[in-house]
């Protein structure tokens, strides 16, 4: 008789869990539910963020221009190569300039892969 006992009680306990474990699954699905958004709630909020960062970057620019900039830089660059050739350093303007070039090279490559395995 006591086994019989015991194993109902293990059964109704069994039950029990599986009720327990239910509900708990039914909570994390509707709690899921709630938290879906629509495609228009979601491009808010990226508008939203997209926003505030520009509003950060463009208080740390302060007015500058940034092709204005890119063309500074640019002109620093080549004054520093002239002055380089001025002084007889040829070799390290021959490095920069290859190793620019490779960089470009290997940027271009790349590139070129991404495209012929997205393609097929």
């Amino acid at each position: 008789m006591d086994e019989k006992n015991n194993s109902v009680e293990q059964t109704q306990a069994t039950e029990n869990n599986v009720d327990k474990v239910t509900e708990v699954s039914n909570e994390t699905e509707s709690k899921a539910e709630s938290k879906a958004f629509t495609e228009d709630q979601v491009e808010a909020i990226v508008q939203r963020r997209l926003d505030r960062y520009k509003k950060t970057v463009s208080s740390k620019l302060d007015g500058l221009d940034l092709e204005e900039a890119k063309k500074l830089l640019e002109e620093k660059k080549q004054k520093e190569q002239e002055l380089a050739l001025q002084r007889g350093e040829f070799d390290k303007v021959l490095k920069e300039t290859v190793s620019k070039k490779d960089s470009r090279i290997s940027a271009l490559e790349s590139e070129l892969q991404k495209i012929r395995i997205d393609e097929t």
